[in-house]
């Protein structure tokens, strides 16, 4: 998936979150968690911005897929938001539970949704094996260098074909009818 899924899916677990436990916060905490949820959903993609810098272009960093860097590992978001939970409960701070939750449930709304097709490393460290629910026979060719101009060559050639555009875009007008509502 590209941003407009991953954003869509951090804000309806998120938002389905906050519709089945309420948390007892002020409305603008409330909006800023959701914010942080929302952004959660992406934040994995973090390393893009790397593989996108010309700083970084001739690097050994973009040797590789970016789903392959730890961002891309769930047990990484997972211990940053127990972390996270451990911190809230010991300063006795509610926003700080909340947030960490949204920011887990976010990146594994992001998880789940590279999970369709892409494939993610679910038990990183302890295998780099990828788990996704359709193969993609692309999955594991080389890679051009990161540029914009190759994501979107990739997105206009090879995306708009594969099962994952047709639910982002689903995802995305659910999204968009759930924020209007």
């Amino acid at each position: 998936m590209v941003l407009p899924g991953h954003i869509a899916g951090g804000y309806l677990i998120t938002k389905a979150l906050f519709s089945i436990a309420p948390p007892s916060l002020s409305p603008e905490e409330i909006s800023i968690l959701l914010f942080l949820g929302t952004i959660s959903g992406e934040i994995p993609d973090i390393d893009l911005i790397f593989s996108l810098s010309t700083k970084y272009f001739k690097s050994k960093f973009l040797k590789f897929d970016h789903r392959e860097h730890i961002t891309h590992a769930p047990i990484f978001w997972f211990t940053l938001c127990l972390f996270m939970l451990f911190v809230g409960y010991v300063s006795d701070s509610t926003f700080v539970v909340w947030a960490s939750v949204a920011i887990f449930l976010g990146t594994m709304s992001h998880f789940l949704l590279d999970s369709i097709e892409y494939g993610i490393r679910w038990l990183w460290p302890f295998t780099k094996r990828r788990y996704a629910l359709i193969a993609n026979p692309n999955a594991n060719r080389p890679r051009e260098p990161v540029t914009v101009f190759y994501y979107l060559n990739y997105i206009k050639t090879e995306y708009i074909v594969r099962f994952s555009f047709y639910a982002e875009i689903a995802i995305t007008i659910i999204a968009i009818i759930v924020f209007l509502r």
